[in-house]
């Protein structure tokens, strides 16, 4: 995949506006099934679109690896919700106590 061509792009703009919105629906709605479709978005599109290995230009490959380091983070992040839950603060939670 080459960084200009209409598929990057268009995949850049899909999963640059998937993972903020897929952090509110967190907290709005059932806080499981959002983390768990996050995460399967992240193991998809992780080493799709920041295949450092196969950068030649040492730039960017520093670049893509860390944008790949990063999406690992926000996945071990998302495991963490998925195992202890939202927390006192989202909606899940207070739904809950009521």
């Amino acid at each position: 995949m080459t960084s200009g061509s209409v598929f990057a792009r268009s995949a850049s703009t899909g999963s640059g506006a998937s993972e903020p919105s897929g952090g509110v629906a967190a907290e709005i709605y059932d806080t499981i099934d959002v983390i768990v479709a996050l995460i399967v978005f992240l193991l998809v599109v992780t080493p799709v679109m920041h295949n450092f290995w196969s950068a030649t230009d040492p730039g960017t490959r520093a670049l893509q690896q860390g944008m790949f380091m990063k999406n690992l983070a926000m996945m071990g992040g998302a495991i963490l919700v998925a195992y202890f839950g939202a927390g006192p603060w989202s909606v899940d939670w207070s739904v809950r106590r009521t």
